[in-house]
């Protein structure tokens, strides 16, 4: 029965073009691959720096941010006494504008340092701001959140000032 499954198989595939090698009944399989690997990057791609090591809110002087409200893979987020919010994460493989979607995004290039980055108005929320850098294969986002639009985009440049020295 399973010899008939087999054979089945075998006519369904060669009817499709595709081609398949099976050992014969019995054969053990060839330890040799049918074709050879894929040629290994010479060069692997640097992985983006944790936004929590972009960023030293004690060094900081401009806002005064007291609480790491949350730490992931990616980055920090902190607040200050004033709930104003701050996040720097750093994305492999994302994009800018992959990051920030949204209905209301107003989005415009802007230069920070020696680094071209977008600056994201509205992205999430009616207050959110952020400036996106796009780094190698990956984007590494600074945004902040506050009562006002305006403070908010201050608080992201302001941010975005201290860390883009620290990009690679």
């Amino acid at each position: 029965m399973n010899t008939s499954r087999l054979a089945v198989l075998a006519v369904a595939f060669g009817l499709s073009g595709c081609s398949i090698l099976v050992p014969s009944f019995g054969e053990e399989p060839s330890s040799t691959p049918a074709s050879p690997p894929a040629a290994a990057k010479t060069e692997e791609a640097e992985a983006l720096p944790s936004g929590c090591d972009l960023f030293e809110p004690d060094e900081f002087t401009l806002y005064r941010f007291t609480v790491e409200t949350s730490r992931d893979e990616d980055g920090c987020t902190w607040r200050t006494d004033f709930y104003e919010v701050v996040s720097v994460h750093g994305y492999d493989g994302a994009t800018p504008e992959r990051l920030q979607v949204g209905r209301n995004s107003e989005t415009s290039e802007i230069t920070v340092g020696g680094h071209t980055a977008m600056l994201a108005k509205r992205g999430i929320s009616d207050t959110r701001c952020g400036v996106l850098f796009k780094v190698g294969d990956g984007t590494v986002s600074v945004s902040a959140t506050s009562d006002e639009l305006a403070k908010s985009c201050a608080i992201a440049q302001a941010v975005a000032t201290d860390v883009e020295p620290r990009l690679p």
